[in-house]
């Protein structure tokens, strides 16, 4: 399947590369952001609140394109595009592993009270790459 992620993919988005995940808005224009990045081999995951911008566009629309350049290789990069699906099970535990990989922190720092996490994965419908 030429949507499917590589094996240079996976290894961009296993390093703590920033992500400009893009989502749509309900008026139809884009919604763009720097977002930390994770993969399981075969999608994107992204984490994110309940109710954040990102998530309620998911919600809505679904589509999300998600691109990530190698800071230190502008030529080495990833994007794809598919549908966001939401998985809430060990949210907390990813954000937690992501503050990790991106901050070198045991737990997120960000964390405010009352937030419910959640990860989104999104698996390639399209993909380009180097």
């Amino acid at each position: 399947m030429a949507n499917k992620l590589t094996d240079a993919d996976i290894e961009l988005l296993k390093e703590a590369q920033i992500a400009i995940v893009t989502t749509v808005n309900p008026d139809g224009s884009l919604h763009s952001t720097p977002t930390w990045v994770d993969t399981d081999g075969e999608a994107v995951i992204i984490n994110t609140s309940v109710g954040r911008k990102k998530h309620r566009n998911i919600e809505q629309f679904k589509h999300v394109s998600i691109c990530v350049v190698d800071s230190k290789q502008p030529y080495r990069w990833v994007s794809v595009s598919g549908k966001g699906e939401f998985e809430t099970g060990g949210a907390d535990a990813h954000i937690d592993a992501m503050a990790k990989k991106y901050l070198g922190q045991d737990t997120y720092p960000f964390r405010t009270e009352g937030e419910v996490r959640v990860m989104v994965r999104v698996v390639p419908t399209k993909r380009l790459g180097s």
